[in-house]
């Protein structure tokens, strides 16, 4: 065969397997495409039936429910009222065919249509009866055959209760399976030409069949049919199975989720599949039909193409053995004509193109040697070049490494196999591949390179690979430090709220697949705020890295602790058995916390409150989950703080009413229904009222009064306390100064100050700018303070007390003894008076603890020149105690309640009025 016929030959042949080869591959794929489709429908058929036929039992048994949650124990013991009570509940019931009301001892109430004898019957023998006892749950039993229809029945039994929750009663409802209202359209329900549904029982009972199938007859017997078998032990889907006759089926199942009843479609195979068939023969016609049309058209054409070619062969042959004899004929001036001249042209450039290859490779040469990044070529896995920046980056010489495998700047064999397979697998394309990925300097230095590798030349593996090496280690050093800042708290290092969610939902994903449980901690610690107040954010910050490190030291490596911000720290236990696990844990983190935390010499008691949430059963997602534990956070802090509560339904209640008293907190401040008491102070010589103190009540314009115990608390956590204590300082000063001009005797009011109003910077300010704007005299204005305030060792609040005793303020130490006192610290102090906590005076006739504590008082206050005031005084022998004892000054409601301004005036005129007339 000459060059012609060899080539049209092999054009053909190769024409004909490339389209022969896509017919069959389309030909292949369709087959697969439409067999799945095919089952793909049938399946989704099968599962649309199944709901509908769940759908049924599901109205039965909810229609059961209804009349039986309607039913008392009074109706059930008179079966008159019982059966005339069915025959109403007749529309209600209607799917069913016969109803029975049996009692707790399974014997026979009422049932409808009534049955002469049935009333009382026994029928503890039937199981589904028996298992409503058992489960206090419905029940659909076993199919059966009824014994006067003699049709496929099953029954449906609900349990009847009392409100109390005891069994009273069971009522049943039994339905024809094959009924046009139940199951019935679906045996009737035509498949396809010879296709059919079938639903079974697990014990292989046939409810619904084709095929002439007898109901409550066994549909197959096990092994008989594979697929079907799978179908009883829980698969659901499309299978191809084998019938006991040997013809081929497409079998679909779905089991029914309120009986168990396996429900299938199935279809001989050679129908289901008919199109595959039609399919695959016309792919067979076309690619005949082809074959031969190609094979023409390629004969032609080598015919038309071939015989310049065969021309310019032989001259191509002769240029290149005697160059000088080469005649160079004219080819024309289409492809082959062009390529004829192209090559002969490469005849004349030779050596111009020699001399600049040779010239080209040594600038190549200058650049590899220049270029900064480490260049390594192999050959066979072996290195043969390498530049100056490799043996810089790798500390190795080209000598050295000449010849070697690069498992030289690997840590260990097994790692240099790892790379050279993800090498291998990565060029095979002749893409180039890159890496980051951790080397080894020829000290033993590990440090992280990028790596670009790839074919030096793709056509020709055998000339070796290139690999360029850049050293990141600055870089990715800089990145893990960004990306530890952006995922943990600069202070602490804990994990911040991002990572710390993260990490939660992760572990809730975990604790989900394994059907585990874990607990979410949210901690915060009790008055973080007045350490940072008074000592400075410095100490705070000490503060917490001391708290961080200790809950650290007393949770498991796969527990988590993050700091969401502030002074709140969130804990993850992933694996808990129980809540007693997340409570030890809790107690645990408690006492490590008991010891004082040591800052600049200062031992600070810290103590925090935690609130614990479990999942699954507190929340089933990350956001529910934290919003009860922080439920759970608060009630622990209302509790008392320095504890651990676990989250409880009604939190949330609380936590809600908290919110909403905060917003009404602030409305109130804004709508000002805030008003003031004034409750007096009395000498205790001539019981004359030499001072008075105002208290803020609260008028809520729906609720009434709102006790100080409900809204301070929460004014003094939101911040909201220092507007409010702005107000009352402004109103009580107007108010004494009003008095004053109206003729009453110049005395000083006492207001309470909050340690939050008066840690703010420009508190001296603020009283100085109130007695400027109200006119009232400074000796007749008196501020209260807490006595932890008041031992604040500080000096910027040493230095506020001087400030405003410079404006002539009279200053007191409220329920003085109750907390931490220090003479070093108390003799420092600009104070005027000392006020006894109405504790120690309420039992000081009967308690010789207290009276030895309010002697103690007075005897300090006397020698320290101070007013002393006992609060809380309600009968005439405290009274007659604190005289004898050498108090001053007295308070309480032996003398007046807290009354409103108009009353107090009233009160106060009444009691000059009656001192005038004494005298």
């Amino acid at each position: 065969m000459n060059l012609k016929t060899k080539s049209s030959l092999a054009a053909a042949i190769l024409l004909i397997a490339l389209f022969g080869s896509g017919l069959l591959v389309q030909d292949y794929l369709i087959q697969t495409s439409l067999k799945r489709s095919i089952a793909e429908q049938q399946s989704a058929m099968v599962a649309g039936i199944a709901d509908e036929v769940d759908q049924r039992v599901r109205i039965n048994l909810d229609a059961l429910s209804r009349v039986a949650s309607s039913m008392d124990h009074a109706l059930l013991e008179d079966a008159n009222a019982l059966n005339a009570y069915l025959a109403v509940q007749q529309g209600s019931l209607a799917l069913f065919d016969a109803l029975i009301v049996v009692s707790p001892a399974l014997k026979v109430l009422g049932d409808m249509p009534a049955l002469p004898g049935r009333a009382g019957t026994d029928v503890s023998s039937l199981p589904h009866l028996r298992k409503v006892i058992d489960t206090g749950k419905p029940v659909i039993s076993a199919p059966f055959k009824g014994r006067v229809t003699g049709s496929p029945m099953v029954a449906m039994s609900v349990p009847i209760s009392d409100p109390d929750g005891t069994l009273s009663g069971i009522l049943t409802g039994s339905l024809d399976l094959l009924a046009p209202r139940f199951l019935g359209s679906l045996s009737q329900r035509a498949y396809g030409q010879r296709g059919h549904f079938i639903i079974t029982t697990q014990d292989r009972l046939t409810l619904v069949g084709g095929e002439n199938r007898t109901p409550l007859e066994i549909y197959l017997p096990a092994g008989t049919s594979p697929v079907f078998d799978q179908a009883l032990a829980g698969w659901e889907g499309t299978g191809i199975g084998v019938m006991n006759n040997g013809e081929t089926k497409l079998m679909s199942f779905r089991t029914l989720g309120t009986t168990g009843w396996i429900l299938g479609a199935i279809m001989p195979a050679d129908e289901a599949f008919a199109a595959v068939a039609d399919s695959r023969r016309t792919a067979i016609l076309l690619l005949f039909a082809s074959s031969i049309l190609v094979g023409l058209l390629v004969w032609l054409a080598m015919r038309m193409a071939l015989g310049r070619l065969i021309a310019l062969r032989d001259d191509i042959v002769r240029a290149r053995t005697h160059p000088a004899d080469s005649n160079r004929a004219d080819y024309g001036y289409d492809e082959i004509g062009d390529v004829a001249a192209s090559f002969f042209n490469v005849f004349d450039d030779l050596a111009r193109s020699q001399k600049e290859s040779h010239e080209r490779a040594d600038e190549l040469q200058s650049i590899l040697d220049a270029c900064p990044i480490g260049i390594a070529i192999t050959q066979d896995g072996r290195i043969t070049r390498l530049n100056p920046a490799f043996e810089l980056i790798f500390g190795f010489s080209e000598d050295t490494l000449s010849g070697e495998t690069l498992e030289r700047v690997h840590d260990d064999a097994d790692d240099y196999r790892e790379t050279q397979e993800r090498v291998r697998s990565g060029i095979r394309t002749g893409k180039t591949l890159t890496m980051e990925r951790q080397f080894t300097r020829q000290c033993g230095e590990r440090f992280w390179a990028r790596a670009y590798v790839r074919q030096l030349d793709p056509e020709d593996v055998a000339k070796g690979i290139v690999m360029l090496v850049e050293d990141i280690s600055e870089r990715r050093a800089n990145e893990e430090r960004i990306r530890f800042l952006a995922e943990h708290d600069s202070l602490t290092g804990l994990p911040n709220r991002l990572l710390f969610n993260d990490r939660l939902t992760m572990a809730m994903a975990g604790a989900r697949r394994r059907r585990g449980r874990l607990a979410l901690m949210f901690l915060d610690v009790d008055r973080f705020k007045n350490i940072n107040d008074s000592l400075g954010h410095h100490v705070g910050d000490q503060v917490l890295v001391q708290i961080a490190r200790r809950i650290k030291s007393v949770l498991r490596e796969t527990d988590t602790v993050g700091r969401p911000g502030g002074d709140e720290f969130a804990l993850l236990l992933p694996e808990i058995a129980s809540e007693d696990d997340a409570a030890h844990v809790a107690a645990k983190v408690l006492a490590c916390l008991a010891e004082p935390c040591v800052v600049s010499d200062r031992q600070l008691a810290v103590t925090a409150s935690i609130g614990i949430a479990l999942y699954p059963d507190d929340g089933g997602d990350a956001e529910t989950l934290s919003a009860n534990a922080d439920a759970a956070m608060y009630h622990s802090k209302d509790e008392g703080r320095n504890n651990y509560a676990f989250f409880r339904t009604e939190m949330n209640e609380r936590v809600l009413e908290r919110m909403q008293l905060e917003n009404a907190l602030r409305n109130a401040l804004r709508e000002e229904q805030f008003e003031l008491h004034y409750q007096p102070q009395v000498d205790s010589a001539n019981q004359s009222i030499v001072g008075f103190e105002a208290l803020v009540r609260w008028h809520h314009p729906q609720q009434g009064m709102i006790s100080p115990a409900r809204f301070i608390p929460v004014a003094e956590e939101t911040g909201l306390i220092v507007q409010l204590g702005d107000w009352v300082l402004n109103e009580a000063c107007r108010q004494n100064l009003a008095w004053q001009a109206a003729g009453l005797p110049p005395i000083p009011v006492a207001v309470n100050i909050s340690p939050l109003q008066f840690r703010q910077s420009e508190f001296a300010a603020t009283v100085a700018r109130v007695l400027a704007h109200t006119g009232l005299p400074p000796e007749c204005l008196e501020l209260e303070l807490t006595e932890g305030v008041m031992m604040d060792a500080a000096e910027r609040n040493i230095e506020t007390l001087r400030r405003l005793r410079a404006l002539g303020v009279k200053l007191s130490i409220d329920d003085f003894g109750t907390g931490y006192s220090s003479l070093a610290y108390l003799k420092r102090l600009p104070i005027d008076t000392l006020k006894i906590d109405q504790a120690f005076v309420r039992d000081v006739v009967d308690d010789t603890d207290d009276a030895a504590i309010i002697t103690t008082i007075i005897g300090l206050a006397n020698n320290m020149r101070l007013r002393v005031v006992a609060e809380g005084v309600e009968n005439e022998s405290q009274m007659r105690f604190l005289i004898a004892g050498g108090c001053g000054f007295q308070q309480g409601y032996l003398f007046s309640r807290p009354l409103p301004g108009a009353e107090f005036e009233s009160f106060w005129r009444r009691r000059l009025s009656n001192a005038v007339n004494a005298d």
